[in-house]
């Protein structure tokens, strides 16, 4: 018994303190490769472009058959802290079903054969999903974009109802 008592612990002892050779070798190699595109920051849109309303005004069915439009009304996208020479816009939304070059009405709507007209600052048609001619961006960094909109007839039955749309402009830098 005695011997026993001597054996086990060195015998834990041994297996503890021994450990299995360590192999090293290739099994592999794996090449990881990372890209990015790093640019300047645009432009800041100011608050006054972000989220606007552009009310259209108010408008009888008699001023209305395919193809007539309402007076036009300015609106502004203005810009401030650009690092590029030009800016320009993209509006996108809904095409009216007539004509891709109008926005149409939202759901909600409930006037129907109207449409609306976004024009670039020379009262010109800009069809929808059309990028704007550029815009210069002056010495400190700031641009203002002159835009008009309008609504017109799209079928000779223009109905009364609200007339309401919604579209996002998108900038690019030159």
């Amino acid at each position: 018994m005695k011997i026993l008592n001597k054996i086990c612990p060195l015998l834990v002892f041994s297996l503890s303190v021994y450990s299995a050779p360590s192999i090293s070798g290739t099994i592999g190699s794996v090449n990881v490769e990372w890209t990015a595109n790093i640019i300047t920051w645009g432009c800041t849109v100011s608050s006054a472009s972000s989220d606007m309303t552009v009310p259209l005004g108010t408008w009888s069915t008699r001023n209305f058959s395919s193809g007539d439009y309402t007076t036009p009304v300015g609106f502004t996208i203005s810009l401030s802290g650009c690092n590029s020479n030009t800016v320009a816009a993209t509006f996108t939304g809904t095409s009216d079903s007539t004509n891709s070059n109008y926005l149409a009405l939202s759901s909600t709507s409930t006037s129907s054969n109207v449409a609306i007209e976004i024009k670039n600052s020379d009262k010109q048609l800009l069809p929808l999903n059309t990028i704007s001619s550029a815009n210069a961006v002056d010495s400190s960094g700031n641009v203002t974009m002159s835009f008009f909109a309008n609504y017109i007839g799209t079928g000779s039955n223009v109905t009364a109802g609200t007339a309401n749309a919604d579209a996002t402009f998108t900038l690019t830098y030159e």
